[in-house]
């Protein structure tokens, strides 16, 4: 239990230990060249093709051209795996991914609702937009209604509905939607 193992895979083991010392632990084809290893002439080529032709080429179109020009196939990894050993080829370049600080849900009912639109087939042939408001503290929905888009006024009969079954909300939070009429994210 300790190693994760079955017992079948332990007398094996200790076995393989008692034939040959702790060598008996090691796998038996450690040392031993993969059968499918390409031929480091082959490596060689490929990195020279792209250093020479197709250094300012991504690995995916560089790849492309050397498999379509020089005849010469080889896996997207193991290509793109020697380009990085010897720094040829463009690399994407990522973007800096935004601090997205997780917000605590507020404590009490009432306090915050969400309003959102969500555009949909929802009977299967009509693209429809269901605009439903959610309770932040406890992900109940008082009230969603399905509308042909997501217009201000559609918005507002959402809200009267919320408002006269539940009453006024203490702040709603939105998206930045176009019929809030604002670029911030909540109002109250």
């Amino acid at each position: 239990m300790v190693l994760g193992v079955s017992e079948k895979t332990v007398q094996r083991m200790a076995k393989a230990v008692r034939e040959n010392g702790l060598q008996g632990v090691k796998h038996g084809n450690t040392g031993r060249t993969p059968s499918n290893k390409l031929d480091d002439t082959l490596k060689n080529s490929v990195v020279s093709l792209v250093k020479e032709f197709y250094y300012d080429f991504n690995t995916t179109h560089a790849r492309e051209m050397v498999q379509e020009r020089h005849g010469i196939e080889v896996s997207y990894g193991t290509f793109h795996k020697w380009c990085r050993q010897e720094g040829v080829g463009r690399s994407k370049r990522r973007r800096t991914k935004k601090a997205r600080v997780k917000r605590e849900r507020l404590a009490n009912e009432g306090l915050m609702l969400q309003m959102d639109g969500s555009h949909h087939k929802w009977n299967g042939k009509d693209k429809w937009c269901m605009i439903a408001m959610i309770d932040d503290a406890t992900s109940d929905i008082p009230y969603a209604e399905v509308f042909d888009e997501e217009t201000t006024w559609a918005c507002f009969k959402v809200l009267r509905k919320v408002i006269e079954t539940r009453g006024i909300p203490y702040t709603i939070y939105t998206d930045r939607a176009g019929w809030a009429g604002t670029k911030r994210e909540y109002f109250s």
